[in-house]
């Protein structure tokens, strides 16, 4: 689209908005307006009501989220410590990672063994980082704060598609009746309003 066109088309999607608003209100005096058409004019003031409603909604359900998985993520640090391993036995390969026997010491007077995850060429009494709780176990490190933000910004994502699809939807349905209606009720219409707009209603007065 060129400079020139884009400042009109702005224009021209302003103007219709403008003139979907009087209609809605009811302070368009065109008298070509009728009815039907006032109704599709609140019909489209009230999707786009429900889409600005819309990406509140994400945006607060993204925002909460977020800080949900944050005060989560710092509750289960505070439970979290890493530590090192030192393998007693050699790496072997699992699927894509590779695991080997490891002891660590958490706390200070507990020694706790198992399967760690560890670099394919790590020798044996390597030492690998690993992440336990409270009592020593093997547990799954913090959550880092890019997951978090991510999982909110796709929550939000989601919310957002879901209560617009189903504006849209909504919309598609309730736009189809007014157009079948308006198709059924326009000869009737014209009739009332053909001589005001041609003028022949003054002329006979």
């Amino acid at each position: 689209m060129s400079a020139v066109s884009a400042p009109h088309s702005c224009r021209i999607a302003l103007a219709t908005l403008r003139r979907h608003l009087r209609r809605a209100l009811g302070r368009d005096p065109s008298p070509l307006c009728r009815r039907v058409d006032r109704a599709r004019s609140r019909l489209v003031v009230a999707l786009l009501l429900a889409c600005a409603g819309a990406l509140a909604l994400a945006t607060a359900v993204g925002l909460l989220a977020a800080q949900h998985g944050q005060s989560t993520a710092l509750r289960t640090a505070r439970h979290r410590h890493q530590v090192a391993a030192v393998t007693v036995g050699p790496a072997l390969p699992i699927g894509t990672a590779s695991t080997a026997e490891a002891t660590w010491t958490y706390p200070l007077s507990d020694r706790h063994r198992g399967l760690v995850v560890v670099p394919d060429d790590i020798p044996v009494g390597g030492t690998v980082a690993v992440w336990v709780d409270d009592l020593g176990l093997l547990a799954a490190p913090p959550r880092p704060s890019a997951d978090i933000v991510a999982d909110a910004v796709s929550l939000g994502l989601m919310t957002l598609a879901g209560v617009s699809l189903s504006a849209g939807a909504l919309y598609t349905v309730r736009r189809r009746g007014l157009d079948h209606r308006a198709g059924e009720s326009w000869e009737s219409d014209w009739e009332r309003v053909e001589p005001l707009w041609s003028g022949r209603a003054r002329g006979r007065g």
